[in-house]
């Protein structure tokens, strides 16, 4: 099957849900920055989801164009309070996202985070939360997904490599592979983000969120399907790391230094949580630190019995060259 038909065949034409059930309801919070080009295909696509119910909260990032009048005019279009839109902290993409967790009210059911951009297949949602709500509701629970690579113009050009290992804290201290813009999260989960401490800053809010549920025990869910259809138009915050071209552009940033402000920031972040730990990864995680300022050989020897690892062979021979030039 091609993509083109993947997508058609994902694409429903009516809702399925029967008569009188009460369909879960899911926030959708949108970090929205100077995206007047794209946004609305994104807002319709949201208007599209199938058997949910669904909320939508904007987070302007002191945009100047036309984008939050885009979002007014959508607003209009639903019952007052479905979708609603806040002002933004003006500190990027990820301080975005975290300022929106502020709002999310104790009764949530689950979040979804949503980039300004993209393309949602109308099951997004619906599947999402199928498979989030056959676990228990007490522990916290993520759904990521592959992805539709697309130019500007939404063609497909390819998909998102699958998951190969086990998604787990090991694997999350040293590579996000959870897309933001694919993320959905059980009410645990939620609970889990709101009680961090308040003002935490984290380079990435999706691996942020990888980190912390999967730090707790908490169960990683990959769905193999695409659920959208993502855009790469050359302004993308950091674009997918797909082929050769990405592979090497994102191995060149972290070899200059990428990696190491990122792990800086995200352990201090963990270590700020570190009684959420279970046993086993609090071990992997001081093992970790240890390593990262260790002579040579004690800290390839300490990076191995932490565990850590990445999920291609090639990402995993990256690893090992970043930790060999002490950039890790």
């Amino acid at each position: 099957m091609t993509s083109s038909q993947n997508i058609k065949r994902r694409w429903p034409t009516a809702s399925s849900t029967p008569a009188g059930k009460v369909e879960p309801c899911v926030l959708i919070l949108l970090a929205l920055h100077h995206g007047e080009e794209f946004l609305q295909a994104q807002l319709d696509s949201l208007a599209m989801q199938r058997n949910v119910r669904w909320k939508l909260l904007v987070s302007d990032d002191a945009s100047t164009d036309a984008g939050l009048l885009l979002v007014h005019r959508f607003a209009k279009r639903f019952t007052e309070g479905q979708v609603r839109s806040i002002g933004g902290p003006r500190a990027g993409a990820s301080a975005n996202f975290m300022h929106m967790l502020n709002y999310i009210g104790t009764d949530t059911e689950y979040v979804a985070y949503c980039d300004q951009d993209d393309v949602w297949l109308p099951d997004k949602l619906s599947r999402a939360v199928d498979a989030l709500s056959k676990g228990p509701k007490e522990t916290p629970a993520l759904y990521f997904s592959r992805r539709f690579l697309c130019d500007a113009k939404l063609r497909v050009t390819g998909i998102t490599s699958p998951v190969r290992s086990t998604p787990d804290f090991r694997n999350a201290l040293v590579q996000n592979i959870a897309a933001g813009n694919t993320i959905v999260l059980n009410s645990a989960a939620i609970s889990l983000l709101k009680n961090c401490e308040s003002g935490l800053s984290v380079p990435l809010h999706d691996w942020w969120t990888y980190l912390l549920v999967s730090s707790a025990g908490g169960q990683i869910i990959f769905d193999q399907e695409p659920s959208l259809l993502y855009r790469q138009h050359g302004r993308n915050l950091l674009g997918a790391c797909h082929g050769w071209r990405g592979r090497v552009r994102h191995t060149w940033l972290s070899l200059f230094g990428r990696s190491k402000r990122w792990n800086d920031a995200n352990l201090n972040a963990v270590q700020s949580i570190r009684s959420v730990l279970t046993a086993e990864y609090r071990a992997a995680f001081d093992t970790l630190r240890q390593a990262r300022t260790a002579p040579l050989n004690r800290r390839l020897n300490l990076i191995k019995q932490s565990g850590v690892y990445r999920q291609s062979k090639l990402d995993q021979g990256a690893l090992w060259i970043l930790a060999i030039l002490n950039r890790l």
